[in-house]
């Protein structure tokens, strides 16, 4: 129940992840940001996966700030799963919540920090750590030192992208071999925080399954996310980064049920062509597609007669729309079967 509540309420976070860096406005409110974070503590956990122990250290008294509390959770999450892979076999985490008041002296040392109250969340791990060079490009679009089809390059603009709307700073400290701290600043705000609320709904109402489905993405981050939003509904995963991969996989495991894959993938092999060459072998999978631009990908999967979801979504529409696409083969075999009997 407590995975299947982080899921639902981790389905939000999701969203600026899902969005492939699609820019959208701010819906900010004063918020605690202790509360926030203790909010997704669960959600966090499972993103980084049993080898690695997190650490959220939360100081008393934090003071209130003026961020958009969903796109904040995402920005901690593309953290987190940077966090993840720079810890390939295990390690620490720690995310800390303190007070800070920068003076005039230290802003003029920071180029982009002027003076003032902040609270500043620290995200530390004991990881691989980055070189000088690395770390001077790391909020660049695109930028990754990640191997091809295991990351965008997109987690960490969105996080700088996101801190400096918010009138923030963020700055990164590593060290090769030792690990890699990224300090977000936000500014202080003098109103009452609102009650933050995740979405509480009840998790018995959305629609839960024990089919195998083969997810297809190529951004690392965008994969682990989807994954535990379809583990916790109760699904067999297996997954691939590319076209080929998945032919591969559809073709040597007859027991995958649904293709749930992503419109615009690199390779040469795009979703609507992996799907159309996955049913030409295998006429009983179902497909749904997905796309960070729906009237472009929506035109294109009615062409090609397939389900599509538009990202971002949330889990509860993922859910319903994965017994639409399952359940609808079985009704046309039972249609067909009672108008064979009449």
């Amino acid at each position: 129940m407590a995975a299947q509540n982080a899921a639902q309420h981790g389905a939000e976070t999701t969203q600026q992840l899902l969005a492939f860096g699609r820019r959208t406005a701010l819906r900010a409110e004063t918020v605690d940001l202790n509360k926030v974070m203790s909010a997704s503590e669960d959600f966090f956990r499972r993103a980084l996966g049993e080898p690695i122990e997190l650490d959220l250290t939360c100081a008393p008294d934090l003071w209130a700030c003026l961020v958009d509390p969903v796109q904040f959770e995402a920005a901690i999450l593309n953290l987190v799963v940077n966090a993840h892979d720079a810890m390939p076999r295990g390690g620490r985490l720690l995310i800390a919540s303190e007070n800070v008041e920068i003076d005039r002296a230290t802003a003029d040392e920071t180029d982009g920090l002027t003076p003032g109250r902040y609270v500043r969340i620290c995200v530390s791990d004991t990881g691989t750590g980055m070189n000088a060079e690395t770390v001077a490009r790391a909020f660049e679009p695109f930028f990754t030192t990640k191997e091809v089809g295991q990351g965008s390059g997109l987690g960490l603009s969105q996080v700088y992208g996101f801190i400096k709307q918010s009138g923030g700073y963020v700055s990164i400290d590593s060290t090769p071999g030792v690990g890699t701290s990224f300090s977000l600043y936000l500014p202080y705000s003098e109103v009452r925080p609102q009650s933050y609320q995740p979405d509480q709904s009840a998790p018995d109402q959305i629609p839960h399954g024990a089919e195998k489905i083969l997810i297809v993405e190529d951004d690392h981050g965008v994969l682990e996310v989807t994954v535990a939003m379809i583990n916790d509904l109760g699904y067999e995963v297996v997954t691939a980064t590319g076209g080929g991969e998945a032919l591969e996989l559809l073709n040597s495991d007859p027991s995958i049920d649904l293709l749930f894959t992503d419109i615009a993938m690199p390779g040469g092999i795009g979703g609507i062509q992996l799907a159309e060459q996955a049913r030409k072998s295998r006429d009983d999978l179902r497909v749904l597609l997905t796309s960070g631009y729906p009237a472009k990908g929506g035109s294109a999967a009615a062409v090609s007669g397939f389900s599509l979801i538009a990202k971002p979504y949330k889990q509860e529409q993922l859910a319903r729309m994965l017994r639409v696409v399952l359940d609808r083969r079985a009704q046309m075999a039972r249609s067909i079967s009672s108008q064979h009997a009449s």
